[in-house]
């Protein structure tokens, strides 16, 4: 089976809260199990918040969404900053809670929820993330 779809939405908070109201009702037409549902989704909102956040995207950003061969397969693309989050280094593992941070810890999640990830610049000088989720 093979479906692709796709968002846009503007890198700001209400965009944000749009698009993930608008990938939760795509979800929702897949046959996939709730923990697959879970990772993807958790995937999607990483990824796109942390665009928003802290990428400084000053338009629309595009997400490719594709179902195939096990996978959702999710392609971001921004205007933001140039950002590899695959040469990204983890953070340090907290020996103890009172050293454990808040936040700091999405590309790692990011990183073990996906069977892959890739990163490119493209020709237009856009950030281009795409990220492959085994779903069951």
């Amino acid at each position: 089976m093979t479906t692709e779809n796709c968002l846009r939405f503007p890198p700001t908070r209400a965009g944000f809260g749009a698009a993930h109201r608008a990938f939760a009702a795509l979800l929702d037409a897949w046959p996939i199990t709730v923990d697959s549902r879970h990772d993807v989704q958790l995937v999607f909102d990483e990824v796109a918040s942390n665009i928003m956040r802290y990428g400084g995207a000053r338009s629309d950003v595009n997400v490719r969404i594709g179902f195939r061969d096990g996978e959702v397969i999710l392609a971001f693309e921004d205007d933001g900053k140039p950002f590899d989050p695959c040469v990204h280094p983890e953070p340090p593992c907290p020996t103890s809670l009172d050293e454990t941070p808040t936040g700091g810890r999405g590309i790692m999640l990011v990183r073990r929820l996906s069977s892959r990830m890739e990163y490119q610049l493209t020709s237009a000088n856009r950030n281009l993330l795409t990220v492959a989720v085994p779903v069951r």
